[in-house]
């Protein structure tokens, strides 16, 4: 395997296959034994390359993608035996979006306790006192959401380069984010995945998709693009913006009791 192709220390690479040229093998990714990887193809996540697929030119293969074909160009994102080596760009996940919050965003409130009743005197017995309600479940902690992105260069050759984007969530947990930056030597963003990225002139704008926008305090989540360069390919300055939309309430009323089976 040339210098220049990269294995992750979590990747598995198997058998007789062979991984070459710039190719990345990424994350968790698998490569099974008689499968191809080479030009500058990824492949990452939890893809797995089938035995006998040939991936080459610019392909991106990455989420719970299984490509048993030959193929050079679009980026695939998901298990779909249907789909050719069409080149286009990555699916959109069917799944719904989860949060993940703080400990502090899912505290519940607790009901004051009641005082103890003095024991009354025999024979006459009191009515028992209303126990009080419980107090409401304040909301989720306010104040500004924040994000930080950082951008990272991680392989280049003549005419090209991949990029990573870091996001982390600041000191409150986030349900989106949106990271802008401007390019100020040309660069031009030709294939994306993990995020929804559009160019407008030197300008790019970088969204989540739905399975990593909601990020915990602290948390992380990254997305990566391959982009062409001339000689000069300088970093730029990224802008993170965080949003936060507050989740909805449980459903039911509070006492219900379900109503017993009558057998009659």
């Amino acid at each position: 395997m040339p210098a220049s192709a990269y294995v992750g220390p979590r990747a598995a690479v198997y058998g007789n296959s062979t991984v070459s040229g710039n190719a990345r093998i990424e994350g968790m990714a698998w490569v099974n034994s008689g499968a191809t990887v080479t030009g500058n193809a990824i492949v990452r996540d939890s893809a797995l390359v089938q035995g006998g697929a040939n991936l080459s030119g610019n392909v991106v293969v990455g989420g719970d993608a299984e490509p048993a074909i030959d193929c050079g160009s679009g980026t695939y994102l998901m298990f779909n035996p249907d789909r050719g080596c069409n080149g286009a760009g990555g699916e959109a996940d069917v799944n719904p979006a989860h949060g993940t919050f703080t400990d502090a965003d899912l505290t519940l409130g607790s009901g004051p306790s009641p005082s103890p009743s003095p024991s009354p005197p025999p024979p006459p017995s009191p009515s028992p006192s209303p126990s009080p309600g419980p107090s409401p479940s304040p909301s989720p902690s306010g104040g500004a959401r924040t994000c930080s992105a950082t951008y990272v260069i991680t392989n280049a050759w003549q005419g090209g380069f991949q990029g990573d984007v870091t996001v982390r969530a600041g000191s409150s947990a986030i349900t989106g984010w949106t990271v802008t930056w401007t390019y100020t030597n040309g660069q031009a963003i030709t294939q994306s995945w993990n995020a929804m990225v559009t160019s407008s002139g030197a300008g790019v704008t970088a969204g989540n998709v739905s399975w990593n926008g909601s990020l915990g305090a602290g948390a992380t989540t990254a997305f990566g693009f391959l982009a062409n360069a001339g000689a000069t390919n300088s970093v730029p300055a990224l802008t993170c913006t965080a949003r936060w939309r507050t989740p909805l309430p449980p459903t039911g009323g509070r006492g219900f009791s379900p109503r017993p089976c009558d057998s009659r």
